[in-house]
């Protein structure tokens, strides 16, 4: 009967131990894994199941194999396997990069309007305001409009949706070189060969006008061209002789030295104006129909001016006793647009329907510049070069 019992216990202890060594077989044993982006919220998928959760975040999940996804609008899906170890935290940091296919439509403005617009150098033969379309990520918008500073600026887009964006252009300060002259002024040549070249080497931040005045000479042909314009800027200045060269409206202390005329252009052309000009013109056979667009950055009080400019003029014979037989921004016609108008920050006055008339075969440019009447500083100015055939 003893040893009945004796197998009987065995056999349950037998029982009990092989239950215990399944469990220890049967145990799963987990892992940490971190899962990171950049950018960040991307949508972790595992297996091809919504975890629910986006990066980053931490989980923990039973060792094995795992096929990952992560998903972000705007972005390729990221893919990868990777094996997860109980006991232990493993680290995946991923990028995004962003799906080009994908286009955003954005509406491009520019203070003031008309400003080429290129993406990444490349031109799009657009102007603003206009829309454009943008593959998603980082894109370098250039904006260009004459007499103002190129405006670059890198957009990041990072959905499909339509946006908006907004850029004000700096006005490029443009210096304005007054020349009195005189066919048979013999230091006169000296700032007619000058100037010419001065403008130039500096286009984007020059231009100058030639008048000419009775003394020495006043059978002078551009003297006698326009003598009532020609006198009265010289009135205007106070000029008693010539040469006489005024830089924005200021005498040059010597009219014969180039050197002191390049340092007052280097002086002022970093200079930050108050006011933007925008000119489009339309020449015909004889004339040009022209519009004048002046925008405000700072509030003044100032005259408008249009000056028409003849840009060369080239005798076979010296026409005087000075020598000179090339001659530069001949003014042809001056014009009062407005008398003390009031230009105040963030506004836009507009001339239209502004027209020269009776003009010859040539090259020519309207010069349109605001200065203050009772300090004789000249603000801005604007050029457009055009061609009569």
């Amino acid at each position: 009967m003893l040893k009945f019992n004796h197998i009987i216990i065995l056999i349950i202890l037998s029982f009990v131990l092989t239950a215990c060594s399944n469990n220890v077989v049967d145990e799963i044993k987990t892992g940490l894994v971190v899962i990171q982006s950049e950018p960040q919220g991307g949508s972790i998928i595992l297996n091809d199941n919504f975890t629910g959760k986006h990066t980053p975040d931490t989980l923990s999940l039973d060792e094995g194999s795992y096929r990952l996804k992560l998903q972000l609008l705007g972005y390729t899906t990221i893919e990868d396997n990777f094996e997860c170890k109980g006991d232990q935290t493993i680290e995946l940091d991923y990028q995004f990069e962003p799906d080009t296919s994908l286009k955003a439509v954005i509406f491009i403005d520019s203070y003031p309007p008309g400003a080429e617009i290129s993406i990444n150098y490349q031109p799009t033969s657009k102007v603003t305001p206009d829309t454009i379309q943008l593959s998603l990520g980082a894109s370098l918008l250039g904006l260009t409009l004459s007499g103002y500073k190129t405006f670059q600026e890198n957009l990041t887009i990072n959905t499909s949706e339509s946006d908006t964006f907004r850029a004000t252009l700096q006005p490029r300060k443009r210096i304005l070189i007054e020349d009195f002259s005189n066919i048979n002024c013999p230091a006169c040549s000296q700032p007619d060969r000058f100037i010419p070249k001065i403008v130039q080497n500096n286009p984007s931040n020059t231009c100058a006008v030639a008048y000419h005045i009775a003394f020495p000479n006043p059978l002078d042909p551009f003297y006698q061209a326009n003598m009532t314009d020609n006198n009265n800027r010289k009135e205007y200045y106070s000029v008693s002789s010539a040469p006489q060269v005024f830089v924005d409206g200021f005498a040059l202390s010597d009219p014969t030295d180039s050197l002191l005329l390049v340092n007052e252009i280097d002086n002022r052309k970093d200079m930050e104006p108050p006011v933007g000009i925008v000119i489009v013109g339309q020449p015909g056979i004889s004339s040009i129909e022209y519009s004048v667009d002046i925008y405000g950055y700072r509030d003044i009080t100032a005259i408008i001016y249009s000056v028409l400019v003849e840009s060369e003029i080239i005798y076979d014979i010296p026409p005087g006793t000075n020598g000179t037989s090339e001659f530069h921004h001949i003014m042809r016609e001056f014009k009062l647009l407005t008398e003390n108008q009031n230009i105040v920050q963030s506004s836009h006055l507009m001339h239209n329907n502004q027209t020269f008339t009776s003009l010859n075969e040539g090259d020519y440019s309207i010069i349109i510049f605001i200065q203050n009447d009772i300090t004789k500083e000249i603000y801005q100015s604007g050029i457009f070069h055009f061609t009569i055939f």
